[in-house]
């Protein structure tokens, strides 16, 4: 008997399924986020619970084979309509996750009336400027100012 080659190909990772977030997720989303934000859990707690009373249909997460590997939220004000909180686990990167979260949420605030959708980048994200531009978002020539309270 042979054993099996070792250069056999890996099989596919599943494609993601976008869905709506649901309660049931809520310390997986947390878990996710750890990882990639320095915010505190009840800062994340409070944005969750903001998430679902706001537009919880703009709440999106990736899930791969059961499991969340990726978040997206999306809000509005009535006049200004934004994106945050995009998130994919370190290993489902580079498999299109980020960029199906983001259309899906396009599609969603597009259907419910938002005709621009703007977000946050610090300056020296080189990565995350580079992802966004990949998908059509530009820099505006306008100032960001904000303060800590």
């Amino acid at each position: 008997m042979s054993a099996a080659p070792l250069d056999l190909p890996a099989a596919p990772a599943p494609a993601p399924a976008f869905v709506p977030y649901e309660e049931r997720m809520r310390a997986n989303v947390i878990k996710l986020w750890r990882r990639s934000f320095s915010n505190s859990v009840a800062a994340y707690e409070r944005d969750i619970d903001a998430a679902c009373r706001n537009h919880p249909e703009w709440f999106i997460v990736a899930l791969a084979g059961g499991a969340v590997v990726g978040t997206c939220i999306g809000t509005s004000d009535q006049h200004r309509h934004w994106l945050y909180y995009l998130c994919v686990a370190r290993h489902a990167r580079r498999r299109r996750v980020a960029t199906g979260l983001v259309r899906h949420l396009e599609g969603l605030m597009r259907a419910a009336g938002a005709r621009q959708l703007g977000l946050h980048v610090v300056k020296h994200n080189r990565q995350a400027l580079a992802f966004y531009r990949s998908l059509g978002y530009e820099t505006e020539q306008i100032s960001c100012l904000g303060k800590r309270l």
